[in-house]
């Protein structure tokens, strides 16, 4: 896990929707935030876990939506800020705050699912496998 997650995670861990919002909005708003989490996205991949595969994701707050395109191809994950494209074999439609709550881990990606706080276009069973390819806890107990 690196350590922009791990000061996400501290920052935002148990705290209210609201109160992630204005987190969020002291670092610059929603868009700085989530390029960053992006920009960390490679190092986060766990190559001999990662399924060939294009990626979308379209996350949400409010009226405002930032996109972005991540492509994993021999286990390597290159992230673009635009559309996600027709040629995706998932999209993950998601909230500001539960994206931010599920990659802290604060909150399980697949319950999630379940309970309808995200929605998946495509290939469920990949979407589901997201987690296992950014194994974060695992990660971090290697690393404390």
């Amino acid at each position: 896990m690196t350590e922009e997650r791990r000061f996400l995670a501290v920052m935002i861990g148990g705290k209210s929707d609201d109160e992630i919002t204005a987190f969020i909005s002291t670092l610059g708003g929603m868009e700085p935030v989530i390029d960053l989490v992006f920009a960390l996205m490679p190092q986060e991949l766990d190559p001999a876990a990662a399924k060939d595969c294009v990626l979308g994701w379209e996350i949400s707050s409010g009226d405002q939506k930032v996109s972005y395109r991540t492509e994993i191809r021999n286990g390597v994950l290159t992230a673009e800020k635009k559309d996600p494209g027709p040629d995706t074999t998932a999209t993950i439609i998601i909230d500001m705050v539960e994206f931010l709550r599920i990659i802290i881990e604060e909150r399980d990606a697949p319950k999630e699912y379940v309970l309808g706080k995200f929605k998946v276009k495509g290939d469920l069973v990949l979407a589901y496998s997201v987690p296992v390819m950014f194994p974060f806890k695992e990660k971090a107990s290697l690393s404390t």
